[in-house]
């Protein structure tokens, strides 16, 4: 099923859901990780919706082919189309959230700054790049949640973040992309905390649905 660029996965079809997802993935693309996620959240009651646009795919070893394709092709600019689509699915959704990772979660920073964007809250892992773009606010409750290990110093970061209203923020003892099990920096004891704060984050968001 189709709504403008967004996908509702009939393998992943949940009836009369409440709230949807939409999942933005990272680099990489839609790859079986992101199916994975999908499921996780019709776990939840949750319908998870995927972007036509980021249905790519790279495999792991192929980073730099993946990084040129996202930022010639999107860029973070792709965050301005979300600002009158996502009000599209509020017609069938009480409550739409994103989430994100790595560029995924950058993007969904970028997009909750807007108070028209539609997104009721944000939840981020490792997004690298917000550390660009730490003059903005979000509309929405946010949580973000980092890896320890990452490419760039993350204690100025995280001190920048936890000023802002409407942040929530989680820091783990990882490596970047620690949560996907497919890839070679999964850590199975981080990665179930940090999904675990992730549902309880849903929860609470949900609670007056």
């Amino acid at each position: 099923m189709r709504h403008n660029f967004f996908i509702i996965p009939s393998n992943h079809l949940v009836e009369d859901a409440k709230t949807a997802v939409i999942i933005l993935p990272e680099i990489f693309g839609h790859n079986d990780f992101i199916e994975d996620m999908a499921k996780t959240l019709t776990e939840q009651k949750i319908q998870p919706i995927f972007l036509q646009p980021l249905t790519y795919r790279f495999a792991y070893e192929e980073g730099e082919e993946a990084h040129t394709y996202f930022y010639k092709t999107f860029g973070y600019s792709f965050a301005d189309v979300f600002v009158t689509a996502i009000g599209g699915l509020k017609k069938d959704y009480q409550q739409v959230g994103l989430l994100g990772f790595s560029v995924g979660a950058t993007l969904a920073w970028l997009i909750c700054k807007n108070m028209d964007s539609g997104a009721d809250f944000v939840i981020g892992f490792y997004g690298s790049r917000i550390r660009d773009f730490l003059h903005l606010q979000p509309c929405s409750p946010t949580l973000l949640l980092f890896a320890q290990n990452d490419s760039f110093v993350l204690e100025p970061v995280v001190a920048r973040l936890r000023e802002k209203p409407n942040v929530n923020l989680e820091v783990y003892p990882a490596a970047h992309g620690f949560v996907d099990h497919y890839g070679p920096n999964y850590n199975q004891v981080q990665a179930e905390a940090a999904k675990k704060r992730m549902h309880e984050f849903i929860s609470l968001m949900q609670k007056d649905l």
